[in-house]
């Protein structure tokens, strides 16, 4: 009898100090530069920190509270800050910073949210904020003095923004489910914007699809998007152009495509299953198209110079 009491005891001992060990938080830390600093605060269970710093007069910053979280740091330029906030169950961050003077900040609260910044250019700068479930939010910033914004909140939204030239700015602003955004810009001084949100102040946006694609300069984008099932395609390779879609309520479509200079596209479409279709080649054209109810169709095509195309259709 007092064998097998012993037995148990050493079981249960066992068991204990592995339970623990299972359940400690592990943060990893590697320093081969110079007045590197790097923060780790972990509050919960098997949450994960990783920092490699190899370059200099980085900074660091991992805050996470929670279950199994996790954070990867890379840094192996100079001047580069990164602050990580994690609080929730298995949230991923992902940053690799290689160039110089870059700027990350990754907010996240919620499950299984998942956040990646690549930062190879110099000061850039990169803001994601999530809250929910199964978010996805990707930046990669090769270029000098860009700006990438997102902010999704609800579940399973995804974003990504590329940018490989300099001065461009670009923002994501989704709410709901489902949601994609993707911002393409490799060329100079370009905006661009996607807000995807529900119509009225309690309805969420769902599955909802915009794309934007700058290769040009200068070029201003803005795609807002309030309803379901809505669908918004910007490419301009031209500069100094500018491209607007305001849709609202559900199934419609814009695809607005500039070539060239100076050029001007405005699509509104208030309603159901509208659908909008805009080329411009080339030069200080204006297109401008409103549409209600539903079932509404325009297509406009420009490939001369100083043209001007107005469509009102309502049922």
């Amino acid at each position: 009898m007092k064998s097998n009491l012993i037995l148990h005891s050493v079981t249960a001992l066992i068991f204990s100090l592995s339970s623990s060990a299972y359940a400690t938080n592990y943060a990893d830390i590697d320093q081969s530069g110079n007045a590197n600093t790097a923060v780790v605060d972990q509050d919960g269970i098997t949450n994960i920190a990783y920092i490699n710093q190899s370059g200099n007069l980085n900074d660091a910053d991992v805050d996470q509270d929670g279950l199994s979280n996790y954070a990867e740091i890379g840094q192996s330029g100079k001047r580069n800050s990164v602050d990580v906030k994690q609080l929730g169950i298995k949230n991923e961050t992902f940053v690799n910073q290689s160039g110089n003077d870059n700027t990350a900040s990754v907010d996240q609260k919620g499950f299984a949210n998942l956040a990646g910044i690549d930062q190879s250019g110099n000061w850039n700068t990169a803001d994601v904020k999530q809250r929910g479930k199964w978010n996805g939010a990707f930046v990669n910033q090769s270029g000098n003095d860009n700006t990438a914004s997102v902010d999704q909140k609800g579940f399973a939204n995804l974003a990504g923004i590329d940018q490989s030239g300099n001065g461009n700015n670009a923002d994501v602003d989704q709410f709901g489910e489902w949601n994609q955004a993707f911002v393409n810009q490799s060329g100079n001084d370009n905006t661009a914007s996607v807000d995807q949100k529900g119509y009225g102040y309690y309805q969420k946006g769902y599955d909802n699809l915009a794309s934007i694609d700058q290769s040009g300069n200068r070029n201003t984008a803005e795609v807002k998007q309030h309803g379901e099932w809505n669908q918004a395609f910007v490419d301009q390779s031209g500069n100094d152009n500018t491209a607007k879609v305001h849709q609202d309520y559900d199934y419609n479509y814009a695809d607005i495509n500039q070539s060239g200079n100076h050029n001007s596209a405005d699509v509104y479409q208030y309603g159901v299953s509208n659908g909008a279709w805009v080329d411009q080649s080339g030069n200080h054209n204006e297109a401008y198209v409103t549409q209600y109810n539903y079932g509404q169709a325009a297509v406009v095509n420009q490939s001369g110079n100083h043209n001007s195309a107005n469509v009102h259709q309502s049922l």
